[in-house]
C-alpha cells in the first residue's frame, strides 16, 4: 500500500479534482484499473481505499491544489497563534500594572482575564450548536461576524480567489463545505485562544517571579469581606483540593480591601508583603477558566473538523462510484490452461421466436455506456 504522507485535506481535495478530470474515461477502462489498484491496498473501508486511489493513481508532489490549501491553512494558523499570544501579553500586562501608587485590583484583573474569557466562551459554545433551529442559526450568522477565526476562513477564500477555496469556506454552501467551514472556522478561533491564555499565564508568572506585585480588591459597591471570602471560595472550588495556598482566607480578604479615592501616602508599600497573597489565586483562574476550557475546546473542534474533513472527502457520487469500482471483484475472462474443444452440438440456443412483451428499462450509470450502444445490444439480445 503506498505510503499516506498528506493530510486529509489535501487528498479530499485533490480526488475531488481528479475524478472530476477522469469522467472522461470509458467505464470499463476505470473498472479494471480502479479494481487493480484496490488489489494492492490491504484495506476495505472507504477511506484507506480513496487515499490509496489517489496514491498510487496520482503520487503527491507537494504542488497540487490540495497542498497548496493546506500550506495557506497552515499559515492561517501560524498567523492566529501569533495573534493570541501578542493580544494575551498586551492585555496581562495592563491587566497586573502596577506602579506602586495602587494595588493590582483583582476585581478588575479577573473581570478582564477571566469573565471576558468566559463571555467569549460562551459565544463560542453557542457556535458550536447544531444549526438547525432557525433562532440558533440566525444567532450563530450574526456571532460568526465577530469570531477571528470567520475573518481568518474569509481573508483566505478572498485571496486565494478559486472555486476550492470560496466552496470550502463559505458558510452557508452546501451541506459537507458548510460542516467543514464550521469547524475550521472554530478550531482557528480555538487556536488564537490558547495561545492568548497561555501568553497571559506566562506573563503573569514572568510578572509575579521579576517584580514586586501587591494584589487587592475594590468595589464601588457596598460588599462586606466575608461576602467576599465566600464569593473567592466558590470561584476556587475547583482547585481548593489541588492547591489549597491558592484560597485567598478571611484575614487576607480583609487586609487587602482598598478605596480608590481614600489611598494614603506610603500605605501600600508598608502592607504590600501581606499583599501578595492574591497571587497563586490569580493563576489558578487563569489555568482553570482560561488554558483548560479551552484546550478542551480546541480538542473538540480538532476531532469535528476531521470528521467534517473525511465527510468532505467521502460524501460524493463519484467517491462513492470509485468505492463501488474498487470493492467489485475483479473478473479474468482467460484460463490458466487450454481447454479441450467442445463439441460441435454443443451450439449456443437458439434465438427466441418472437420479442419478450411489455415495456422495459434500462439504468445506465454515470453515462458509463453511449446509448446508442445501449440500444444496439438491447436489439441484439432480446430482438
Amino acid at each position: 500500500m503506498p505510503q499516506v504522507d498528506t493530510t486529509l485535506l489535501e487528498d479530499a481535495i485533490d480526488v475531488q479534482l481528479g475524478l472530476e478530470a477522469d469522467d472522461e474515461t470509458p467505464f470499463a477502462e476505470k473498472v479494471l484499473r480502479d479494481s487493480g489498484i484496490a488489489m494492492t491496498l490491504d484495506a476495505r473501508d472507504a477511506l484507506p481505499l480513496v487515499r490509496g486511489w489517489r496514491h498510487a493513481l496520482t503520487p503527491p508532489s507537494g504542488g497540487g491544489a490540495g497542498a497548496r490549501l493546506e500550506r495557506a491553512r497552515g499559515l492561517i494558523a501560524l498567523a492566529m497563534i501569533v495573534l493570541g499570544l501578542l493580544a494575551g501579553t498586551s492585555l496581562a500586562l495592563a491587566a497586573f500594572h502596577y506602579d506602586g501608587s495602587q494595588p493590582v485590583n483583582v476585581v478588575r484583573l479577573l473581570g478582564l482575564l477571566v469573565g471576558l474569557q468566559l463571555l467569549f466562551l460562551i459565544l463560542t459554545l453557542l457556535l458550536a450548536l447544531p444549526g438547525g433551529l432557525p433562532v440558533v442559526r440566525g444567532l450563530q450568522e450574526m456571532l460568526t461576524a465577530l469570531n477571528p477565526g470567520a475573518w481568518a476562513a474569509s481573508l483566505l477564500a478572498r485571496f486565494r480567489g478559486d472555486d476550492a477555496a470560496r466552496a470550502l469556506f463559505d458558510w452557508r454552501g452546501r451541506a459537507g463545505a458548510t460542516r467543514f467551514a464550521k469547524w475550521q472556522m472554530l478550531a482557528w478561533s480555538q487556536v488564537a485562544a490558547v495561545a492568548f491564555h497561555l501568553a497571559a499565564l506566562a506573563t503573569a508568572f514572568a510578572l509575579v517571579t521579576f517584580s514586586d506585585l501587591a494584589f487587592g480588591w475594590s468595589s464601588t459597591l457596598t460588599v462586606d469581606p466575608m461576602q467576599v471570602t465566600h464569593i473567592v471560595g466558590v470561584i476556587a472550588w475547583p482547585w481548593q483540593a489541588l492547591v489549597p495556598a491558592a484560597v485567598p482566607d478571611a484575614l487576607l480578604v480583609e487586609q487587602s480591601q482598598f478605596f480608590r479615592l481614600s489611598s494614603v501616602e506610603g500605605r501600600v508599600g508598608a502592607d504590600s508583603r501581606a499583599l501578595t497573597g492574591w497571587w497563586p489565586f490569580t493563576i489558578c483562574a487563569l489555568l482553570f477558566y482560561g488554558l483548560i476550557p479551552r484546550l478542551a475546546l480546541l480538542g473538540f473542534a480538532a476531532w469535528r473538523l476531521r470528521a467534517a474533513t473525511q465527510a468532505l472527502l467521502l460524501d460524493n457520487p463519484r467517491v462513492t462510484a470509485l468505492v463501488d469500482r474498487m470493492r467489485s471483484p475483479s473478473i479474468e475472462t482467460e484460463a490458466d490452461s487450454h481447454e479441450e474443444h467442445r463439441d460441435a452440438a454443443a451450439a449456443p440456443a437458439p434465438r427466441p421466436d418472437r420479442a419478450p412483451g411489455g415495456r422495459a428499462v434500462a439504468i445506465v450509470w454515470e453515462a458509463s455506456v453511449d446509448p446508442d450502444a445501449v440500444r444496439q445490444e438491447a436489439r441484439q439480445r432480446f430482438g
